[in-house]
C-alpha cells in the first residue's frame, strides 16, 4: 500500500515519526516528569515549562556529554559503535558519582500538608478507578446476559447499557483528575532535615524553622501509575537509572480467554 503513496507523503510520515520520537525524550534529557497531553506539542510545551524551574542539571550534563560523544565519534569514523560508547561512558559516570539517590520513608515523615493531601487524593482516585473498572467488567457480563435472555433491544439490556455508559464517563473523569494530581505530585520539591533519630523529615522549600539544619538537595516524589504506599513513599534527589533487571525468563501462564471480550474487540 505504501507504494501507492507519493514520496512527499511518505517523507511526511517518516519525518513526523522522527520528530515525535525525538521530542518524547526531552523530559529524560531535562530530568523532569510531565503528564502526556492530548497533543504532542502541548506535551513539549509542558516539558519546557517544567524545565525552567526543575531541570536536573546532572541529568542534562550527562545527556549533552552523550550527544557530544555520539556526534564526535560519528564524525571521526561512522563505523565506530558511537551509541554503545556513549552508553558505557554515561553508565560508568553514573556508577562512579552516585547519580541515583533515592530513599523510602513513611508518609508521616513528609511535613508538607499540601503534598500529603495530594498523595491521599491521588490514592483515593486510584482506588476508585480500580473499583469502577471491576464494576465495569461485571456490567459487561450482565449486558451480555441481558441481551441473550431478553434481546439486544429490550429494556433490561438498555438499562444495563445506560449504567455502563455512565460508568465509563465517571471512569474517564477520574482518570483526568488522576493525571492532574500526578502532575501536582511531580511538581512538589521538598528539602529534608535530620529528625534526630536517624531518619529524615521533608518540608516545603519555603519552610524555615529556626535551629533546624536542612540539606542542599531538592527532593521529589516518585509517582507511577499505582497508589502510593503510605509506609514506603519513594523520594529521589538524583537522576533516573534503569535499575535492577530481573534475572531469567518470565514464567508462562495461560491467558484467561473470554469470548465476550474477544467479540467486542474484533469489530475494532
Amino acid at each position: 500500500m505504501v507504494n501507492f503513496l507519493s514520496h512527499p507523503v511518505v517523507n511526511g510520515f517518516t519525518n513526523a515519526a522522527a520528530l515525535i520520537i525525538a521530542s518524547s525524550q526531552l523530559s529524560k534529557i531535562f530530568g523532569v516528569n510531565v503528564v502526556q497531553a492530548e497533543h504532542q506539542y502541548e506535551t513539549v510545551y509542558n516539558i519546557f515549562k517544567a524545565a525552567l524551574h526543575f531541570t536536573h542539571w546532572p541529568t542534562l550534563g550527562l545527556a549533552i556529554l552523550a550527544l557530544i560523544i555520539m556526534y564526535g565519534l560519528r564524525r571521526i569514523n561512522p563505523r565506530l559503535p558511537y551509541v554503545l560508547v556513549a552508553v558505557v561512558v554515561s553508565t560508568l559516570i553514573s556508577w562512579a558519582t552516585g547519580y541515583e539517590h533515592n530513599c523510602t520513608m513513611k508518609l508521616d515523615q513528609i511535613k508538607s500538608n499540601d503534598a500529603v493531601r495530594a498523595i491521599k487524593q491521588y490514592n483515593g482516585t486510584v482506588d476508585k478507578i480500580q473499583e469502577l473498572v471491576d464494576r465495569r467488567i461485571q456490567l459487561n457480563a450482565d449486558l451480555k446476559q441481558a441481551e441473550d435472555v431478553f434481546g439486544p433491544n429490550s429494556m433490561a439490556a438498555a438499562s444495563v447499557h445506560n449504567e455502563l455508559s455512565l460508568l465509563n464517563i465517571e471512569i474517564d473523569e477520574l482518570k483526568e483528575k488522576n493525571q492532574v494530581l500526578k502532575q501536582q505530585l511531580w511538581l512538589f520539591h521538598l528539602k529534608s532535615a535530620d529528625a534526630g533519630d536517624g531518619t529524615k523529615e521533608f518540608y516545603d522549600v519555603q519552610t524555615n524553622i529556626p535551629g533546624m539544619t536542612y540539606d542542599q538537595n531538592s527532593w521529589r516524589l516518585l509517582v507511577g501509575n499505582r497508589r502510593i504506599d503510605s509506609t514506603a513513599v519513594k523520594m529521589a534527589c538524583g537522576g533516573s537509572v534503569v535499575g535492577n533487571i530481573p534475572k531469567g525468563l518470565p514464567s508462562l501462564i495461560p491467558p484467561k480467554f473470554d469470548t465476550s471480550i474477544a467479540f467486542n474487540l474484533i469489530p475494532i
